[in-house]
């Protein structure tokens, strides 16, 4: 996060929604904070100051497992020797809502801060 005159506080789900800045699970103020994302989950943060926080200055970011590991390739008519004929899927481009990390998949559900996720830029 890059900010002036702020800070940005990881809280809970209901102090999110309130915009609570009294109980903050982590307070950060430097202008240039970073957070690692190490579990998987909902991480919120809001806005230090309570104003900035009703008006938008929010993030709820949810962190989800790795998906399920693809099917195996099915076999041709010919059995394993012969594969089948098929198209793969059409290449993922990344948005502002989602991207995939290596940790999983980061969707930004949420947003009043700007977000880097490394490579993209998410508004």
């Amino acid at each position: 996060f890059k900010y002036e005159n702020d800070s940005v506080l990881v809280v809970n789900g209901q102090e999110y929604s309130r915009c609570n800045n009294s109980f903050p699970i982590h307070k950060f103020k430097d202008g240039n904070t970073s957070f690692t994302l190490d579990r998987f989950g909902y991480f919120y943060f809001i806005s230090g100051t309570y104003s900035h926080c009703r008006n938008g200055q929010r993030l709820i970011i949810r962190v989800m497992g790795q998906p399920a590991a693809p099917a195996p390739e099915p076999t041709g008519p010919g059995g394993d020797d012969e594969p089948a004929t098929h198209n793969p899927p059409p290449e993922d481009k990344p948005n502002s809502a989602a991207t995939v990390t290596a940790s999983g998949l980061l969707l930004v559900v949420a947003l009043g801060f700007m977000f880097l996720v490394p490579g993209h830029l998410l508004p």
